[in-house]
């Protein structure tokens, strides 16, 4: 695909399938509202195309970076000149950028998963917390490594393939994460005081994430990282039983706002008005 045809500043996500991604709605409101000039699309390129195309961007003088989906987060990394320190401890990357004549990649979604999560619960008390953790995909490896950043006491690991949750538990190394097996997902050692899917179970177009949350005590959080569609079968369990719920669309904008500030110069404001309008497209596409 060739770059767009432009004289001012503009980015792009980047990823296939695309045509699902809010990205340019997000980046194009933070646009209007700061006054930016610039612009922000979202562009379909296969494996075979990513590399050539990701390079040819890079030589065009108004191109400012991209994000980066599935399922180009692996080949983001070796296509940079410089990777910072998160992105390859995640061992993704789903942000690219130009600097000092280097393209750089690093990684928003660890930010992205935390930045909910500290709105709601106090980093001083997370010490203290225990949570489960459902998935061993690149999101899950994002989700772990920030929990292990807030200093979070104890965490299980659990995936419908035990060996993937055996394979990332150990990659990881970390000495309070431990592997709940599936067979006993609705059994697990303690009652979390934190419940992630950070998995694709409960997107439109999956099977729903098959677990009971009668292990979850009163003051558990079930934070699911799905956001099509906005209430999934396992908040809507969670709603069920009264528990508090964060939904994947605050993760969504929340690793957005680095990204933005990074290419266009302007932070985004702190207005709802991005998320709004994300709502209302996820509402209108549910509604199709």
């Amino acid at each position: 695909m060739s770059r767009p045809e432009t004289q001012m500043p503009w980015a792009c996500v980047v990823g296939d399938p695309i045509a699902h991604s809010l990205s340019p709605l997000l980046h194009q409101t933070w646009l209007q509202e700061t006054g930016t000039l610039g612009n922000y699309s979202a562009v379909k390129l296969s494996t075979a195309q990513f590399n050539s195309t990701m390079l040819q961007y890079f030589a065009d003088s108004h191109f400012l970076g991209a994000n980066i989906t599935l399922p180009h987060k692996q080949a983001a990394l070796d296509l940079a000149d410089i990777v910072s320190p998160l992105a390859q401890q995640v061992g993704a990357a789903n942000f690219l950028y130009r600097a000092e004549g280097k393209i750089y990649a690093d990684n928003t979604d660890v930010h992205g998963f935390l930045a909910p999560l500290l709105r709601v619960l106090d980093q001083r008390g997370l010490s203290k917390k225990r949570a489960c953790v459902f998935g061993a995909g690149g999101a899950a490896r994002a989700v772990l490594i920030g929990l292990q950043q807030v200093g979070i006491e104890r965490v299980l690991l659990c995936n419908r393939t035990d060996e993937k949750a055996a394979l990332l538990s150990e990659e990881l190394e970390f000495s309070n994460l431990e592997c709940l097996a599936w067979s006993e997902r609705n059994d697990p050692s303690f009652s979390p005081d934190l419940v992630v899917n950070a998995g694709s179970a409960g997107m439109t177009g999956f099977g729903k994430l098959d677990i009971n949350l009668a292990f979850c005590h009163q003051e558990t959080l079930v934070y699911d990282l799905v956001y099509k569609p906005l209430l999934t079968p396992l908040l809507a369990q969670a709603k069920q039983k009264n528990l508090r719920v964060l939904g994947g669309l605050e993760m969504l904008v929340s690793q957005a706002k680095p990204c933005f500030e990074r290419l266009f110069g302007a932070k985004p404001p702190q207005d709802s008005k991005a998320m709004n309008r994300a709502l209302a497209q996820l509402e209108q596409d549910g509604a199709k």
